[in-house]
């Protein structure tokens, strides 16, 4: 069995050690992928210094989360492994999160992607996570209001079901076994910065594979103080609207009656009228859109190179 962990950094150098020495350490002999989007703190040197084992590609500009991903699962698929690992810069394992992991997709082979519990640097459950993919099950939801996170070690092993089937979940900590690569693609060119890990995980059901959640590997994502700003909040409108024509599970006529409905409520919300720029910028972008989306939904394996 041949593991390889992909790491996007860009002025990571924060996270660097502690994300890379958990890798080391590591119950579960893991391959080290490193892709390195233009950092201006060190980072590459750090990394290329101290983790020598890492395979590191040093790209010229920022390539952002996808691109750069679909760089080392490319790498992935020539080099014969059975699965990838993506790993955000600010995330870290436990010693047995990949071994848990990987035990469960053996058990539930039709799962395409699982991810760990995601927790804060602190310990507690990471809000996004709560609030996102634990919102979904109904069971997950009720385990983690009945089993709070204030001190995870001290849950019984039984607190939880093995792995609960989830519509999303954030791609700071994906097991993807090699297969799903193969059926699903990469991430989707669409996607500048944001946006492509709920893209693939739509895409992954659209191929019949399931997305899950396995609470008893836990892992950290360390974001906790990371507030988001009103020209972010502003970018993820538009991110917003670039997922709705790429479902798909989603009529492009029913996409478009959902953009405008959820850019006028932008409008109101923000208190702006630059979402209503974002329409425009659809429309200027839309034969690459068009392209991508049939692509995702009638080609096995989107974007893979021939």
């Amino acid at each position: 069995m041949k593991v390889l962990t992909i790491i996007v950094t860009y002025n990571g150098m924060r996270w660097a050690q502690q994300c890379l020495q958990s890798l080391r350490d590591s119950e579960v002999a893991t391959d080290l992928f490193v892709i390195d989007n233009g950092s201006t703190d060190g980072t590459q040197q750090f990394i290329q210094e101290h983790y020598p084992e890492a395979y590191f590609v040093q790209n010229s500009h920022n390539e952002g989360f996808g691109r750069a991903n679909n760089q080392g699962m490319i790498y992935a698929l020539q080099h014969g492994y059975d699965y990838v690992y993506l790993l955000n810069e600010d995330a870290w394992i436990m010693p047995d999160t990949l071994g848990l992991l990987i035990d469960c997709h053996r058990h539930h082979p039709d799962f395409g992607i699982l991810s760990p519990a995601q927790l804060q640097a602190d310990g507690l459950l990471d809000r996004n996570f709560a609030q996102g993919p634990c919102s979904q099950n109904p069971r997950l939801q009720h385990a983690i209001t009945t089993q709070p996170f204030k001190n995870p070690d001290s849950l019984e092993a039984d607190s939880f079901e093995e792995v609960y089937d989830v519509e999303t979940v954030m791609a700071a900590h994906w097991l993807l076994p090699v297969s799903t690569i193969r059926t699903v693609g990469l991430f989707s060119p669409t996607y500048p910065h944001y946006g492509e890990d709920d893209d693939y995980t739509a895409r992954t059901r659209f191929h019949g594979l399931r997305t899950g959640v396995v609470m008893k590997a836990k892992a950290i994502h360390d974001r906790q103080y990371r507030q988001a700003s009103k020209q972010q909040l502003l970018y993820l409108h538009y991110i917003g609207l670039l997922k709705l024509f790429s479902n798909p599970f989603l009529s492009l006529r029913r996409a478009w009656y959902r953009c405008l409905g959820d850019t006028l409520k932008a409008i109101v919300r923000q208190h702006s009228l630059h979402p209503a720029c974002h329409i425009l910028k659809i429309i200027g972008q839309w034969r690459t859109i068009r392209r991508n989306r049939h692509i995702c939904i009638h080609q096995t394996g989107a974007f893979l190179p021939s």
